[in-house]
């Protein structure tokens, strides 16, 4: 609805809209960038004013509280064993819930100490396999050394007693 003839309005900032409506500035932007009817225009501060029709601006009566007899008798009795019994069940519940976690957190503890010494151990293996490989590679270059002095000796033999007959 825009404002038109007949209808009163009232030009506010943002925030004497905001002020007005109970509301934050930054509501009140909102709400004018949702109602693109108003009329905005400027005002001589250099600030930004909205043409806002006077019955937006009227905020509905406040919610008055029921009496405290009226409710407090109609409450009285009837339900106390039943909060009381649920509040029994959920606080089981809750030690129940609250042994598993302990019990879980023993468990991850003891998980943790596991995979530490495995971690160790796999350490040391990998050390191992190291110190293995090398050893590896030295017989390897002392077999050829071995082979190269095997067909030295086929070859010719030096050895008095072991010449070859042809």
């Amino acid at each position: 609805m825009t404002p038109g003839v007949g209808m009163e309005t009232r030009w506010l900032t943002y925030d004497g809209i905001a002020q007005a409506l109970g509301i934050t500035p930054d509501s009140a932007r909102r709400l004018v960038a949702r109602n693109k009817q108003w009329p905005r225009k400027p005002g001589n501060d250099g600030r930004v004013l909205v043409g806002i029709p006077a019955e937006r601006l009227e905020r509905p009566p406040a919610a008055v509280p029921d009496a405290k007899d009226d409710v407090a008798d109609d409450a009285k009795g009837d339900a106390g064993g039943d909060i009381t019994h649920a509040v029994g069940i959920l606080t089981q519940h809750i030690e129940r819930i609250e042994k598993e976690l302990s019990e879980a957190k023993a468990e991850l503890a003891a998980e943790r100490v596991k995979t530490a010494g495995l971690q160790q151990t796999v350490a040391q293996l990998d050390a191992i396999k190291a110190v293995l490989d090398a050893e590896r590679a030295r017989v390897a270059e002392w077999q050829a050394i071995a082979d190269r002095f095997a067909g030295m000796a086929e070859r010719r033999s030096w050895w008095p007693f072991g010449r070859r007959r042809a």
